[in-house]
């Protein structure tokens, strides 16, 4: 058997974390149906917030790259987060 490249992921922990991203997948469906009054945006952001970061975490590498990228992609994150709240501020205060 052949070994690994350097930062390959394996299949297992793949196929684990496509079956978390279709579980979050259907449980922000469910959560679209429920009543959630105020906090219904809060818990989609919440699950597309989880998705995003496995999908960044084991798909795009992240984890693999160096401390710039991953100091990149928090700030690129925050500020994004930054955007969304200032957002939902001004709607909810005109």
């Amino acid at each position: 058997m052949e070994p690994r490249p350097l930062g390959a992921t394996p299949s297992r922990t793949l196929l684990l974390v496509w079956v978390a991203l279709v579980a979050l997948a259907l449980l922000s469906l469910a959560a679209s149906w429920a009543e959630l009054g105020p906090y219904g945006s809060a818990v989609a952001l919440f699950f597309a917030t989880a998705k995003a970061v496995l999908v960044v975490h084991f798909f795009m590498g992240l984890r693999h790259e160096g401390a710039t990228f991953r100091l990149l992609f928090l700030v690129s994150f925050a500020l994004v987060g930054l955007i969304l709240g200032l957002t939902f501020l001004d709607i909810e205060y005109r």
